[in-house]
């Protein structure tokens, strides 16, 4: 079975380069891509196109980051519950 040319073709934040090789005991075909930071990474076809590997681990990095920061966003709001002494009642 020949397979399908995806040099050129954008994933996410990966651009494809070249074939790189095919596991020999499962027919998979890898390709070696390169991320939008400059990394270059192996990902295999049904990873790219099922939407699996989106990046070199740089799109999980920011992701978490942005999510980092709404929360403290949300956090840094005031709260409706006064505390007083022993106990907490709505302002």
């Amino acid at each position: 079975m020949a397979i399908k040319d995806l040099t050129g073709k954008r994933y996410t934040r990966l651009t494809v380069l070249e074939f790189s090789h095919k596991h020999e005991k499962w027919g998979t075909a890898y390709w070696k891509c390169i991320c939008d930071c400059g990394k270059e990474v192996l990902a295999s076809r049904q990873a790219l196109q099922c939407g699996d590997k989106k990046s070199c681990g740089c799109y999980h990095k920011d992701f978490m980051k942005q999510l980092a920061k709404t929360v403290h966003e949300r956090n840094k709001k005031p709260s409706p519950i006064e505390i007083c002494d022993d106990y907490a009642r709505i302002k």
